[in-house]
């Protein structure tokens, strides 16, 4: 189905190829050489494309705002991809991903180029470059990003001329208000027709990657966006105000962003959705259809509060266990067992990380090392240190960070490991940096030199026995 906007933006686009038969059998005899699992192949192939003087006089037609080159670039990639496709080849190209080719095209599309893509949507339209040289999802997707594009700079011209009719109507200048918000109820219209556009280009995709893949959250996400910018639109006042059930339609269009919502596994943003939809269905005076919003709604709320209620409960499991565990370690460490105290608190790191006690898991993970150094396994010593360290450096926490590092180097020199003591004790003058105590760390420096000193000279011992 073509939509108004697409229908008066037909007028614009050119009739007939233009690209010759000549020149895009040129252009197969490159992708003839392409052996993907190859990785030259592609880019002699790529670096080919981009130098062929058609090409880069059709992107003159196509591309503004000066990124000709860049979007030369990924026209070349797209069409690259749809060779992949037409063979089989399923990995991504080495240069780039078709997803981040197709963002960079879209901004940049001249209005030609957006008539011309969204004319192949029309499936009795007849075909142009966008249909001969890029696969029907990377098209489909293109298509996509222009028509929310589009909808995006329609629903802002229209409320900028409700808001310009409002003040007219304050300032008495009823002409004015009268022809402000005609002009703000026709683009807002327009805003509408991209926006069923963009659904019916994203349901297009869901099907194509569906039937190839079995589905994908993100694109249910698309969709879902889409209908939530279409119902905001409906509920607008420049549309309401124009009548033709328009808050009926918006809370049509949450309802259906709800369930694209929850395919998307999005339940929390489905429940908004179902309010908007409540909401709108309220103000229309149709209480039942507002009742069944309402009953969705509160369906993914309860379903939350039971998930989260079993979280709590998981998450406050594994705290007792940590705190049993580490209970066990100190009456292990009291009676010197301290092979079995290191053991007890490693399982209570473990327990607190599970239950993300972040500040618990660290003093575990440090207990663990102190005990695994009283039991004399250095290494085991110097790594649960270094476990606690990284915990600390992630949280900000820079100063006990170097106090870990420097316990663990400590262990690794007891381990006769100098290597592993050098890399410790940067690390500790990296986190000194962090906490700003750069004399500290100037002499953590010239420990780390000296340990690596004392590596190299052993490695070197060791080379001339």
């Amino acid at each position: 189905m073509i939509d108004g906007a697409t229908r008066l933006a037909r007028r614009y686009a050119h009739q007939g190829p233009l690209v010759s038969a000549n020149r895009y059998a040129d252009l197969q005899a490159i992708l003839d050489t392409v052996d993907f699992p190859c990785p030259q192949t592609v880019t002699d192939a790529l670096r080919a494309i981009t130098h062929m003087g058609w090409l880069d006089r059709l992107l003159d037609n196509w591309i503004y705002n000066g990124q000709k080159a860049a979007s030369l670039q990924a026209f070349a990639l797209l069409i690259l991809y749809q060779r992949a496709d037409f063979i089989g080849h399923v990995a991504p190209l080495p240069q780039s991903s078709r997803d981040d080719a197709i963002a960079m095209l879209a901004p940049h599309l001249t209005a030609r180029a957006q008539t011309d893509l969204l004319r192949t949507l029309d499936e009795n339209a007849g075909h142009n470059e966008f249909s001969r040289f890029l696969s029907d999802r990377d098209r489909w997707c293109l298509a996509r990003l222009v028509c929310l594009a589009q909808g995006d700079e329609y629903a802002a011209q229209g409320t900028a001329h409700h808001a310009h009719a409002a003040q007219g109507r304050t300032l008495g200048q009823t002409h004015q208000a009268h022809a402000a918000a005609a002009r703000g109820t026709v683009a807002a219209a327009h805003a509408v027709a991209a926006y069923t556009q963009a659904i019916t280009t994203h349901q297009r995709i869901l099907t194509l990657v569906a039937t190839a893949a079995g589905g994908d959250a993100q694109r249910h996400r698309w969709v879902a966006d889409a209908y939530t910018k279409l119902g905001t639109v409906y509920a607008s006042e420049a549309l309401c105000a124009a009548g033709g059930g328009a808050l009926q339609k918006a809370g049509e269009a949450f309802e259906k962003a709800g369930e694209a919502f929850e395919a998307a596994g999005a339940d929390e943003v489905a429940e908004n959705a179902y309010e908007a939809a409540e909401n709108v269905y309220r103000k229309a005076g149709l209480p039942d259809r507002a009742a069944a919003a309402k009953a969705r709604a509160r369906a993914l709320a309860q379903a939350a509060c039971e998930t989260l209620s079993a979280d709590l409960a998981s998450v406050k499991l594994h705290w007792m266990a940590g705190d049993h565990l580490q209970d066990t370690g100190d009456v292990h460490t009291q009676a010197r067992l301290y092979a079995l105290a290191a053991r007890a608190y490693v399982q209570a790191a473990i327990a607190y990380a599970n239950a993300r006690c972040h500040d618990l898991f660290r003093r575990a993970c440090e207990k663990a090392g102190d005990a695994h150094r009283s039991a004399g396994s250095h290494v085991r010593a110097g790594r649960a240190f270094t476990t606690a360290a990284i915990s600390c450096a992630k949280a900000g926490l820079h100063w006990q960070a170097a106090r870990l590092y420097t316990k663990a180097a400590e262990a690794y020199t007891q381990a006769q490991l100098p290597a592993l003591a050098g890399d410790a004790y940067l690390a500790a003058a990296s986190a000194c940096v962090d906490a700003g105590e750069l004399e500290l760390a100037a002499d953590y420096q010239a420990k780390a030199a000296e340990a690596h000193r004392k590596a190299a000279s052993d490695a070197g011992r060791v080379g001339l026995e």
